[in-house]
């Protein structure tokens, strides 16, 4: 189980001690001396935090559950055929994908899944890839509801998605020195106590001195 006040704690350190690398200010150091202390300091930083790590559950990928509904036999492939007709009857009487989604069984969702990429939804958008993703989501979903291969790989899903979300909190922190908006959001989904975490660590932190400290150390590489 992952422990969402340990790794606050340990997130709490990390840019608590970036921002006072990045806040120092020594009357007795020059402009030249002052930004020497705060690149061996800095590179004491990052090796610190490159050790901080989370341990990430293996989750299989979803398409090792969505690839069992390819028609493999002659009569699947009929049957998907035919559940492409009602699916275009259904659509063409003004029913939304998402309700005819949320209702079908595993014939109809293959059927929907196959032709994902071709729907005229998804090629007459701009935002084809979006569509794509948002739908196949859906399809999983309503899949895990009517299978106990797609209901055990979401289980699994759920339990990794706290240390996926820490995964993220402390990738941004090397990279960018506080959390993004990404990671506070998969954060608050998975446990908006843990995203409250977050937002206290970082309440006395400059974010923007922060940012300047990182954008230099990036243009000195």
């Amino acid at each position: 189980m992952t422990n969402h006040v340990e790794n606050a704690k340990r997130y709490h350190e990390r840019i608590t001690d970036l921002n006072r690398i990045a806040t120092r200010a020594d009357p007795n150091l020059t402009p030249g001396g002052l930004a020497t202390w705060q690149r061996s300091e800095f590179e004491r930083w990052q090796s610190g935090t490159a050790q901080v790590t989370v341990d990430v559950p293996r989750v299989p990928d979803r398409s090792t559950v969505l690839d069992t509904l390819k028609p493999r036999t002659a009569d699947e492939v009929a049957l998907a055929a035919r559940e492409r007709e009602k699916v275009a009857a259904r659509r063409a009487a003004g029913h939304p994908i998402e309700a005819i989604i949320a209702t079908a069984d595993r014939s109809r969702l293959a059927a929907l899944v196959d032709d994902v990429e071709v729907d005229a939804d998804v090629l007459a958008s701009g935002q084809g890839h979006a569509i794509i993703a948002e739908r196949v989501a859906a399809i999983f979903d309503r899949l895990a509801e009517i299978d106990d291969d797609a209901r055990a790989l979401a289980d699994a899903e759920a339990a990794a998605a706290p240390a996926q979300a820490w995964a993220h909190v402390f990738a941004d922190v090397r990279k960018y020195g506080l959390a993004g908006l990404g990671a506070k959001t998969a954060l608050y989904r998975v446990d908006p106590s843990a995203y409250r975490l977050v937002q206290s660590a970082e309440r006395d932190v400059d974010a923007a001195a922060i940012g300047r400290l990182i954008g230099s150390a990036g243009a000195a590489e």
